[in-house]
């Protein structure tokens, strides 16, 4: 089990990113405007029905979300979405109600308690359950929910809720199904795959720069006023689906390890071992070379009276000169 903490400003966009997918039910909700249903009607749905009864929903939602955010204008990101992800052999474990649990659990583990919220369960075609936590940063009373450290209490409350209930460690980014995300999420895995791709294939900037716009990923430096000194790196991707639209990160936004410190870290150490290996293959080079010589040794060497050493010197030796410059010895004829 992962979860991943997104911030955003659009509950819109947000909530209908979690009902606008193939099989999305809408398991639980809290203090939200949704009508039970509606959310009935949206696990059959699909195509253009699906489409527009999520988009009225997100709407519904949307004016409730923000009445509610309007208590605390002082937070700028009032969305908060947490995608928790199993692996696929927890699939038997995890029905609804199970999934509705778990949930519930986090939040109170996150201290994510008191504020407006819903639990959409995804379906994948690779398998992975998977439910996404829609819910207001704004509490009922006002207040911001408790952001303090909030990346690593996620991830000791993963790690106990996998613990408690028996399930598997997921590996992160390599069990997402880019084809089944939309919009800004998709392009954020998307670039980081083609970084992943990138990284071990490329000695310097300019190198990881261009493999990257063979993807349609733009790469940008931010540098210090005055100094010119580089702190910060941010990648740009148009939508595939949605060419207008273009989404631009941070590198800490596509993810930690993916900031500009970490990058060149990356760089450094491919750079190195591109050397290594270089150096490496100099060297067999060369031991091959060296004893790809081969020396002839006539078959009546025994019956000269020359020895086997001094024969093969001797040919060594002729191999080595080039008889375009080797001259004839002259000598008096008596």
């Amino acid at each position: 089990m992962v979860g991943k903490i997104v911030k955003s400003s659009a509950p819109f966009q947000c909530a209908n990113y979690c009902l606008n997918h193939d099989r999305a039910e809408v398991l639980y909700w809290d203090g939200l405007d949704i009508d039970i249903l509606d959310a009935e009607r949206l696990t059959n749905s699909s195509g253009r029905e699906r489409e527009s009864l999520a988009r009225e929903m997100a709407h519904a939602i949307d004016t409730s979300f923000a009445l509610q955010a309007q208590m605390n204008a002082a937070v700028e990101k009032p969305v908060g979405h947490i995608p928790l992800c199993f692996m696929k052999e927890d699939a038997p474990l995890l029905d609804n109600d199970k999934m509705v649990q778990i949930a519930r659990e986090y939040m109170e583990m996150m201290g994510y308690q008191n504020t407006q919220y819903m639990f959409v369960r995804h379906h994948n075609a690779k398998g992975n359950p998977h439910v996404h936590i829609f819910f207001n940063r704004v509490g009922n009373d006002g207040r911001c929910l408790n952001a303090w450290q909030d990346y690593k209490r996620n991830a000791l409350a993963c790690r106990e809720l996998t613990d408690k209930y028996g399930l598997h460690l997921s590996d992160g980014r390599r069990n997402t199904v880019v084809q089944d995300l939309h919009g800004r999420e998709r392009a954020r895995y998307q670039i980081s795959n083609a970084i992943d791709a990138a990284l071990p294939l490329c000695r310097n900037v300019a190198e990881f720069g261009r493999m990257l716009l063979r993807q349609g990923i733009t790469t940008e430096m931010h540098r210090r006023g005055g100094t010119g000194e580089v702190y910060g790196i941010s990648f740009a991707k148009s939508d595939d689906r949605h060419p207008g639209t273009v989404y631009t990160f941070r590198g800490s936004e596509v993810g930690r390890k993916y900031s500009y410190r970490h990058i060149m870290d990356a760089l450094g150490k491919a750079r190195s071992e591109k050397e290594e290996k270089d150096v490496h293959s100099e060297v067999e080079h060369a031991h091959e070379k060296r004893h790809d010589r081969v020396i002839h040794i006539p078959a009546d060497i025994f019956t000269t009276g020359l020895s086997p050493a001094s024969v093969g010197h001797s040919m060594e030796r002729d191999i080595d000169a080039d008889p375009r410059k080797r001259k004839r010895k002259k000598g008096m004829h008596m």
